[in-house]
């Protein structure tokens, strides 16, 4: 049987850990209410599928700080392959930007964390993503 863990907590200034949620008994708005309190914090979110599936989605992970979102999903290819799955917005400065002390491209970066919350909400109830939504990377 399929298990979705759920944890979220954020990080403060002297870098004390405060939970939000944990569980895997949460409801899916519970989930949406969780993404929506990392809003304009440091902190993190992630959803793990247990036992992980040989083929498809195993984790969604939300990084946020200061209003920046950056929001993965790390699946098990057909072809034996880790892949991974981002915003990727084209749209948006072709510049680097820092979360949690990483650089990422700011194409996978989002500033709505609705959309962000919306992204959690879908993996939670199916254990997938649009790839409408998160597109492998590049």
């Amino acid at each position: 049987m399929m298990e979705k863990v759920f944890d979220a907590y954020t990080v403060d200034a002297r870098e004390k850990v405060h939970e939000i949620a944990h569980g895997s008994d949460l409801t899916e708005q519970q989930v949406g209410e969780a993404i929506r309190a990392l809003a304009m914090k440091c902190g993190t979110a992630h959803i793990d599928i247990s036992p992980e599936p040989e083929v498809g989605p195993y984790s969604l992970t939300l990084h946020a700080e200061d209003g920046k979102y950056l929001v993965t999903l790390e699946e098990n290819g057909a072809d034996g392959e880790f892949h991974f799955r981002t915003l990727n917005d084209d749209s948006r400065e072709n510049v680097l930007t820092y979360i949690q002390g990483n650089t990422y491209p700011n194409w996978d970066i989002t500033e709505d964390i609705d959309l962000a919350a919306r992204i959690f909400m879908e993996f939670y109830r199916t254990g997938d993503v649009s790839q409408d939504l998160l597109s492998p990377a590049d």
